[in-house]
């Protein structure tokens, strides 16, 4: 359904190749589409980086440094043709709601002080080329949807020019906690709109795309993070575990713990 998207493998990669590394993938995939008749879309250049980081969860979503010929057809299926994917992953990327790779638990934490209607989406963890919505409910909890991403049963299929098949047209689907009653949309703005009585204002914090902030890493995975870098002052935040956000940093060759309130206090570290 995507020949585009075929020959891109078959040229940069080779038909024989079902695993390619990382490294030789991505340079290759964004020269590949610079070289097309659309070219790279403007937006798309200036969230380079943002859609790196989301492309490689989605096609190694376990950090195996490689992508699979299987995993970059699903990829296609969902988010192709390959010359709309880059608009397709500019449209997910750059609104304020958007979050990317965190887990359940970070999406609990970042909006625990939150007023209600507060909302985020992110990439599912759980299953692949989905996204999750986090809410904060009034009850005080907060509620995760999964948007799967089907075959619309209602959308009209568009014919592809270059051998005259017709490309199914996937959405973005919800079921409603009402009734259990199924949900499309088109993009994901489309659904956010849907809900203005649920969905009030988006988590719009940039501490998710920090370099620093590592999320809901525990004690032991930031010793062995920050044990990796040699040179003083390497650093990096995440949740701790009794609440506050747990400044670490590396001082000649010691982890060196502080705990740092909303209000900047430290206190006796004890995440």
């Amino acid at each position: 359904e995507d020949p585009d998207g075929r020959a891109l493998w078959l040229l940069e990669y080779g038909a024989e190749n079902v695993l390619v590394e990382w490294s030789m993938f991505f340079p290759r995939f964004w020269t590949f589409l610079s070289s097309a008749k659309r070219g790279i879309p403007e937006k798309a250049n200036a969230l380079k980086t943002e859609i790196e980081r989301m492309l490689a969860y989605l096609l190694d979503q376990s950090g195996t440094g490689f992508v699979g010929q299987k995993r970059y057809s699903d990829f296609l299926k969902g988010f192709g043709p390959i010359e709309q994917c880059l608009e397709t992953l500019c449209s997910i990327v750059e609104p304020i709601w958007f979050h990317g790779l965190l887990s359940r638990q970070e999406s609990d934490l970042l909006l625990a002080s939150e007023p209600p209607g507060t909302y985020l989406v992110r990439l599912s963890r759980s299953s692949c080329l989905s996204f999750a919505l986090a809410v904060r409910h009034s009850d005080g909890k907060v509620h995760h949807i999964l948007i799967d991403r089907p075959i619309s049963s209602t959308a009209p299929t568009s014919t592809l020019a270059q051998n005259n098949n017709q490309q199914k047209r996937r959405c973005y689907r919800v079921i409603e906690t009402i009734g259990q009653s199924v949900a499309e949309f088109n993009t994901l703005q489309e659904l956010i709109a849907h809900y203005p009585r649920a969905l009030i204002s988006p988590y719009s914090s940039s501490l998710t795309v920090m370099p620093w902030y590592a999320g809901d890493v525990t004690r032991e995975e930031t010793e062995e993070i920050l044990g990796h870098h040699t040179s003083g002052g390497s650093f990096l935040i995440r949740h701790a575990h009794i609440g506050k956000d747990d400044g670490i940093n590396m001082d000649d060759g010691d982890l060196q713990r502080r705990n740092i309130d909303s209000n900047g206090a430290e206190h006796n570290p004890a995440a």
